[in-house]
């Protein structure tokens, strides 16, 4: 019966480990002043929904580093990304978030689009946008594949039965 627990609570920890895990991409390459986090729940899609977003921090010049309310906007058009860049996105949020009242655009072109991408604030202080950059993803290599744990997990898993006979059969020889 204790094998059984065993075997199921390692196979229940590969499963989870085999989830798809969430990406994030980081504005990159803008102008001084302005970055941007988007935690999305794939590394992939062909057509995601305000669902597919995990969190998302925009900083711009004079507003300062605010977590957008995701929920509170929408998504106007396509929504894809690859495990590399997110290539086509507009999320608008035209109402208040918190401290300041803020419309928020932001966006991801393929090249056959319009050609932009973008991330912006509009509000109270004025419009402050950097066109100059582009929505890339962020290197995982801190999170291990889960295929590559496995054969380690199942070594680990026979080492563990094959020192427990052991120990059972020398335990009972005396």
């Amino acid at each position: 019966m204790k094998k059984t627990a065993i075997l199921s609570t390692l196979l229940l920890s590969i499963g989870a480990s085999a989830q798809a895990q969430d990406t994030t991409y980081d504005w990159t390459g803008g102008l001084p002043g302005y970055s941007g986090t988007i935690v999305l729940d794939s590394p992939s899609s062909a057509g995601g929904n305000l669902g597919d977003i995990v969190s998302m921090d925009i900083t711009a010049p004079g507003y300062g580093s605010t977590q957008v309310l995701v929920d509170l906007g929408f998504l106007d058009g396509q929504f894809t990304w690859s495990a590399t860049h997110i290539t086509d996105m507009e999320y608008v949020n035209g109402l208040d978030q918190g401290p300041f009242n803020a419309y928020f655009d932001i966006e991801a072109s393929a090249p056959g689009d319009y050609g932009r991408s973008d991330v912006g604030v509009s509000g109270d202080l004025g419009d402050v946008n950097d066109f100059s950059g582009s929505w890339e993803a962020r290197a995982s290599a801190d999170v291990p594949d889960p295929m590559s744990t496995l054969p380690v997990l199942f070594f680990l898993f026979g080492s563990l039965i094959a020192g427990r006979q052991l120990l059972n059969k020398s335990y009972f020889q005396h």
